[in-house]
């Protein structure tokens, strides 16, 4: 799966009683990881009351929250190769 989509704060499978009989949760809902830390870089751009443009403000936190995503990944991939 891309990190990118995948949860923030994922929750474990679980199935629920319905009216159609049992439903299977994936625990997937909720935020992905990319809008989780784009919203934080967000929050953290914002406490700065220099910034005034906020669409500028916004596409900033996208692209930080997708190389701190890109960061990740090439850490794991390391981890994962024994470097």
């Amino acid at each position: 799966m891309d990190n990118s989509k995948a949860a923030a704060f994922a929750r474990a499978r679980s199935m629920t009683e319905g009216p159609d009989g049992f439903e299977t949760d994936d625990g997937a809902r909720g935020l992905t990881k990319r809008e989780y830390f784009a919203g934080q870089a967000l929050a953290g751009l914002l406490a700065n009351p220099a910034y005034v443009d906020y669409t500028t403000l916004a596409q900033s936190a996208v692209e930080d929250a997708d190389a701190l995503l890109a960061e990740l990944d090439k850490t794991k991939a390391a981890q994962e190769s024994g470097d």
